[in-house]
């Protein structure tokens, strides 16, 4: 099934090039067309997919879907907009950034697809550690794992330069352990947007990273 069309991105692209609130009002009908109403449809079916597939609720799209609305009270970048749409599928929805679930995010260049934990408190960044700590070659496998990293690479995310025992036993070891966040991503070009199978290319993509979400699951809960 095809999502979008070309006008998805080409508003994108556009709204890059005139990001201001007259213009955007303008086109505000454009957007809810090509924009902002296939792209809630792609995400209600994802959601449709990983409530079978991870055995959890997803949260509805309302509560998946990002604003397009820029926060700028602390940027030096005043522009309104994001170029982009973005949500992020879990039971949680946006607001848990911490529970690892599926991220998506498209503009006029490309598709970027994230998971992982993100934001974590201190008490879950422990809890993260821990769990590597407890089952460090579960976590060498997985991370090793030949899908995982043909898709995603491997698993990034700032690091502290110190962190207490017993952990900093398995720096060496296993460097990620000293992660703040442990997350991962892979690229595609936007005009995947407009293939039939772009929805099953997200979720076989998505499956990649499945053993790892669930071991970061394990630590959380």
């Amino acid at each position: 099934m095809v999502y979008f069309t070309k006008e998805t991105t080409d508003f994108l692209k556009k709204l890059s090039e005139n990001n201001n609130t007259i213009w955007f009002n303008t086109n505000k009908q454009l957007f809810e067309e090509c924009v902002k109403t296939p792209f809630h449809n792609f995400v209600e079916d994802i959601i449709h997919e990983l409530d079978k597939s991870e055995n959890s609720l997803m949260a509805s799209a309302k509560y998946c879907i990002f604003r397009l609305n820029r926060d700028v009270r602390f940027s030096e970048d005043k522009s309104p907009y994001k170029t982009f749409v973005s949500a992020l599928i879990s039971p949680f929805g946006r607001q848990n950034r911490a529970y690892p679930g599926l991220y998506i995010q498209i503009s006029a260049e490309e598709v970027r697809l994230y998971s992982g934990s993100h934001n974590l408190t201190p008490a879950q960044l422990k809890a993260v550690r821990q769990k590597i700590y407890d089952e460090p070659k579960r976590f060498k496998k997985i991370i090793s794992d030949k899908n995982f990293v043909k898709v995603f690479g491997e698993l990034i995310g700032e690091r502290n330069k110190k962190i207490p025992n017993p952990f900093s036993e398995l720096t060496d070891q296993i460097p990620q352990i000293a992660n703040k966040e442990f997350y991962y991503l892979t690229k595609m070009p936007s005009r995947m947007i407009l293939q039939d199978e772009f929805k099953e290319t997200i979720l076989d993509k998505y499956s990649a990273c499945g053993e790892l979400n669930t071991f970061l699951r394990e630590g959380l809960e």
